[in-house]
């Protein structure tokens, strides 16, 4: 089973490490074990332990009442919280589905979720805070549970295309926005999202993740005159190829728009429009295209 360090714990919950501990000193629900080298662990039980904690905290029950309450008392008072708080719920038992590496519960939580709230609403307000807890939006390559990461990911990208695929619109922009990955980034889930976003806002999109030369991007750019080229590079190494290939892109296919999200290679290519997460770059796009 796989095993969560404190910092693990402090990205699922918004909770600071500093705090976690002293919790562990005050009270005598988390009981983590020590490594060799008195680093804190905790599997999935005590994970989800934490979590349910974590929820009723937020909710207004303070951690020394928590402390006291017995399983059926948790329940009972999760049950009643309303709708914001049981997507929150749902998001915490996605992380210890991922935790438990069981792909067959993780899929059957969020179906429910998107039975309850409609595909869209789980994908915004499940799915992806989901994925950004676990580090999945920016690449989980520092993550010491990448394979339980492994386990989950596809049904979350399954997910996202079938937002993608029933996306509609109430308005119809005439520009294209082309996304591609690099053929070194292996991630695909944020640029996946931001096609989602931008086919709900009306956009025309089309989006290559397989690793193909600069020279067969640079075809489809010439042939389909995008307005917008967005690409979510994470490899240092690639900076200088891929700002080459921006350069010529800008160039030669003018007006043509660069964007990038998180890393991107605005120090090889100058002017150029960095972006630093699929939210500001959605925001962006709908604001120069109205």
């Amino acid at each position: 089973m796989t095993q969560f360090s404190i910092k693990d714990l402090a990205d699922f919950s918004g909770v600071k490490p500093h705090t976690i501990r002293i919790w562990e000193q005050r009270f005598s629900f988390l009981k983590p074990n020590r490594t060799e080298t008195a680093r804190r662990i905790y599997n999935a039980e005590e994970l989800n332990l934490f979590l349910e904690v974590i929820l009723l905290n937020q909710n207004g029950y303070k951690i020394s009442k928590i402390a006291s309450m017995t399983m059926e008392d948790k329940l009972r008072l999760i049950g009643k919280m309303d709708d914001s708080q049981q997507k929150l719920r749902t998001i915490n038992e996605l992380i210890i589905a991922m935790a438990e590496m069981n792909k067959q519960k993780f899929e059957s939580i969020l179906e429910i979720g998107i039975r309850c709230w409609g595909l869209d609403h789980c994908i915004q307000d499940v799915l992806i805070p989901f994925a950004e807890k676990i580090g999945l939006m920016e690449g989980p390559d520092n993550k010491y549970y990448l394979e339980n990461i492994a386990v989950i990911e596809q049904s979350l990208v399954q997910k996202v295309y079938l937002g993608i695929e029933h996306a509609r619109a109430s308005m119809r922009h005439e520009k294209m926005v082309f996304l591609f990955h690099t053929s070194a980034d292996k991630q695909q889930l944020t640029l996946l999202y931001l096609q989602y976003l931008l086919k709900l806002s009306g956009y025309e999109t089309l989006h290559i993740n397989s690793s193909i030369s600069f020279d067969n991007l640079e075809t489809i750019i010439r042939l389909k005159q995008p307005a917008y080229v967005i690409t979510h590079p994470r490899e240092k190494e690639k900076k200088a190829d891929l700002g080459q290939f921006f350069q010529r892109v800008i160039s030669s296919y003018k007006p043509v728009e660069v964007i990038t999200i998180s890393n991107g290679v605005n120090t090889v290519l100058p002017g150029y429009k960095h972006v630093s997460n699929v939210y500001q770059a959605r925001e962006m796009i709908v604001r120069r295209g109205s």
